[in-house]
């Protein structure tokens, strides 16, 4: 079986699993407010999908980011946002760091279990006053003997109150710059000092958990710091790049999805005399997504082709992410239009695709951070003043 074969194999794999384990559950996890993740998540372990890019000897699959844009583009095509979320946050956020600069105590301790599917994993990086910016973080990692001490608020964590450990960005040093005064580390949920309050009533993930997450003078071993004191910052300016690729491959799939549906309801329904597909303030709409999810799916090739052959992926992760977000956000607003009063509807299932949408306006930084960041790449050098990074 040549590679393009055993990606499909793979594909076809990955599809029947989701269509037969997830699918059938999502209308009932919707209505829970969360997906079942401590009873479901090992079964994607089983099925080594998890870890699909990590080292065998952490229980990884060891395979090409070819195959985690796979996983990416099935979670995408669920009929919701929310499970995509929490598997990829902890599949793509919550532990690369980990396999690529954790201690070998750490990996054993937390990386081998979440790529069992045995421990949920969360990244915790947005604080209450300081959002997107990294130069506002406030969380602390004191020294303490031979341990840390971590005190501080996280604000909208994904998978916050289920997870068993939290990654997460602290602020080591004030005297130094942003690059150089930042420390990832690893915190057990379970530790004390650790508390974990969800939200509710939100706008729309309603199947994936958030929470505000508070460490009140928690006890780590040095063990637990990812790469070393300082080192945060490049360690999770790497890791973004991941993130940003795998959201824009999921939020692309959806964009598919819902133009698809579009598609079908406007080549069935007639108004005035004539197919809607055919009316051009209907077509042209559908005309532009199917442009943008065309050339979407030419930039992931380029992507992927960057990653797998270690090239300069930074810009082009941006540009994914933001286009991306839009895509699938037009393609819910024309998708709910072409169905008219009927998408208005919870059971037609486009209310959900809607609300779902607006996140990715917000969700890993804002649609600002992420133009700012690139303009960042316009005009290397920046402005003059005030430090200030931010998580894009």
């Amino acid at each position: 079986m040549n590679d393009a074969s055993a990606v499909e194999a793979f594909r076809r794999s990955v599809r029947v699993f989701l269509r037969d384990h997830i699918a059938p559950g999502v209308e009932q996890w919707e209505r829970d407010g969360g997906w079942p993740v401590r009873d479901l998540l090992p079964e994607f372990g089983k099925r080594h999908l998890l870890g699909l890019t990590f080292d065998r000897r952490h229980g990884g699959a060891g395979l090409d980011f070819r195959y985690a844009r796979v996983l990416g583009e099935e979670l995408g095509s669920l009929d919701c946002g929310g499970v995509g979320m929490s598997v990829v946050t902890h599949t793509d956020m919550s532990t690369p760091a980990l396999a690529s600069h954790g201690s070998a105590e750490a990996a054993q301790e937390f990386l081998v279990p979440a790529v069992a599917g045995t421990a949920v994993g969360a990244i915790a990086l947005t604080e209450p006053g300081g959002g997107s910016d990294f130069a506002a973080i406030g969380t602390r990692l004191v020294a303490d003997g031979s341990d840390y001490l971590v005190s501080g608020r996280k604000s909208y964590i994904t998978n916050g109150s289920v997870a068993d450990f939290h990654v997460t960005l602290c602020r080591s040093y004030d005297d130094r710059s942003v690059a150089e005064a930042l420390t990832l580390v690893v915190i057990p949920a379970a530790a004390p000092g650790v508390s974990a309050t969800p939200y509710r009533d939100k706008l729309g993930y309603w199947s994936c958990d958030h929470a505000e997450v508070t460490f009140d003078r928690v006890r780590v071993p040095a063990a637990y710091v990812i790469g070393g004191i300082g080192l945060g910052y490049p360690i999770e300016a790497e890791q973004l790049i991941r993130e940003r690729l795998m959201s824009a491959i999921m939020w692309t799939a959806q964009a598919r999805r819902l133009l698809a549906r579009a598609c079908e309801r406007a080549t069935e329904q007639r108004t005035f005399g004539a197919r809607l597909l055919d009316h051009d303030a209907i077509g042209g709409r559908l005309a532009d997504i199917d442009a943008t999810v065309t050339l979407l799916d030419a930039h992931l090739d380029r992507c992927v082709a960057a990653v797998t052959g270690s090239g300069a992926v930074s810009k082009l992760a941006l540009v994914a992410k933001l286009v991306a977000g839009r895509a699938w956000a037009a393609a819910a607003d024309c998708a709910l239009q072409v169905f008219g009063g009927g998408g208005y509807l919870r059971e037609v299932g486009l209310q959900r695709a809607y609300r779902d949408s607006r996140a990715t306006a917000l969700a890993g930084g804002s649609e600002e951070t992420l133009r700012r960041s690139l303009v960042g790449h316009l005009a290397p050098s920046g402005p003059a003043g005030r430090e200030r990074v931010t998580i894009a």
